[in-house]
């Protein structure tokens, strides 16, 4: 028996200095996390792994990297290995690209060049002279073309600008200075294009719209941008407040481009570029073009536009006012004073009347009114919502001309 213990012990002895046996021999399995043995580390023996410290978990080792797969050109790789995203797909209407719009439309807008005699006799005795420079765009194959009537104002000389750089005289057939439009005309009928004329009151905020003209002279030039809102009716240009809901764009609009077109994705005008703020910058205003249709037809049969008339002077309303005369809100244009023998006196429209309607149309401040009534046609009966010491009623009115 004691030997047979001895012999155990000599056993268990000689098994504790031979190395660990590795796992199974089998060929290596391409994959993730392989990586063939290098060279030097072929012919190593693995050395006999030391104990842990009692009271330490083991420490695993740390995975291979993944294999990613390659990276083309101009593609970035996804992050930790995280499956490509879906490739960008523009949203419905968003242009790739503005150039075939441009090359469709270009060859009817056209550059203005005008010159102004001095109104001081001594300037004018010196031969002074004043200049300016704006846009236009074709609107029919007879050569007549819209602008701002700022553009054309007081200028003794105009001359048109083609875009494939021939030169003419042109002729004021007419201009407005309560809605600044102007009609143009030159004698050139051969190779003009016009440009077609869209609907504005169908253009929506949001949607793509381009702009051609001639800021600081560099003439075709081309911005592009969106329409940022419609009928603002609070907008003061040099001239003062005139007839129209302007569109707001965030197209680049500069000195020049007055009387340019602004264009939408079929390549119709919606607007006629006219101001900016020049506080800020992207913000520019356009006069509709459905309101310049109407000016235009009454330009080119008479060369003047007749403004109806309401004959009262009106102010806004503020909360304390508007509790003051009754009102639930502070909304509508409060009749300041009625001109004696006016077309509203005729209808005994009375002072401190608030106006909260025209023709069914709401009326929200003083602005809305003097456009509703400026873009009518004199002779015209409209129906006047109105409240009066707290009490809405309606009053029928028969529109005069506005005094030039």
């Amino acid at each position: 028996m004691r030997n047979l213990v001895f012999a155990l012990l000599a056993l268990l002895s000689l098994s504790a200095c031979l190395p660990d046996p590795g796992p199974p021999s089998r060929p290596p399995q391409a994959g993730r996390g392989y990586r063939p043995p290098s060279p030097a580390s072929a012919g190593q023996v693995p050395r006999r792994q030391q104990p842990q410290a009692p009271g330490k978990p083991p420490v695993a080792a740390a995975p291979a990297p993944p294999d990613l797969p390659p990276v083309k050109l101009g593609q970035a790789p996804s992050p930790f290995g995280a499956k490509q995203s879906a490739p960008v797909v523009p949203i419905p209407g968003a242009p790739g690209s503005f150039a075939d719009l441009v090359q469709q439309v270009e060859q009817g807008v056209v550059s203005l060049y005008t010159t102004q005699v001095a109104d001081d006799p001594v300037a004018a005795m010196r031969g002074e002279v004043g200049s300016s420079l704006g846009t236009g765009f074709i609107v029919d194959d007879q050569g007549y073309i819209l602008t701002n009537f700022h553009v054309v104002e007081g200028a003794s000389d105009v001359r048109v600008k083609l875009h494939d750089n021939r030169e003419f005289q042109a002729t004021l057939v007419g201009g407005d200075p309560a809605t600044d439009l102007a009609l143009v005309r030159i004698s050139a009928f051969e190779g003009i294009r016009p440009i077609p004329l869209g609907d504005s009151d169908s253009a929506r905020v949001g949607d793509w719209v381009v702009a051609i003209g001639n800021p600081f002279g560099l003439s075709a030039s081309v911005t592009a941008g969106i329409i940022s809102a419609k009928q603002r009716r609070d907008v003061v240009t040099g001239g003062g407040n005139i007839f129209a809901d302007f569109l707001q764009t965030d197209t680049s609009i500069n000195p020049g481009n007055s009387g340019g077109p602004l264009i939408n994705m079929a390549g119709q005008v919606v607007g006629i570029n006219t101001a900016i703020n020049a506080k800020g910058q992207g913000i520019g205003f356009s006069i509709p073009i459905n309101l310049a249709k109407k000016i235009a037809t009454q330009l080119q049969s008479s060369g003047h536009v007749e403004h109806a008339w309401l004959g009262v002077q009106l102010a806004d309303l503020d909360p304390n006012l508007a509790m003051q005369l009754r009102l639930p809100e502070p909304k509508g244009a409060v009749v300041a004073n009625v001109v004696l023998g006016g077309p509203a006196d005729a209808s005994s429209v009375q002072r401190l009347d608030v106006v909260t309607s025209f023709e069914g149309r709401p009326i929200e401040c003083s602005a809305d009114l003097r456009i509703e009534t400026g873009t009518s046609k004199p002779g015209t009966t409209v129906s006047l919502g109105i409240v009066r010491d707290g009490s809405p009623m309606s009053v029928a009115v028969t529109l005069g001309s506005r005094p030039r």
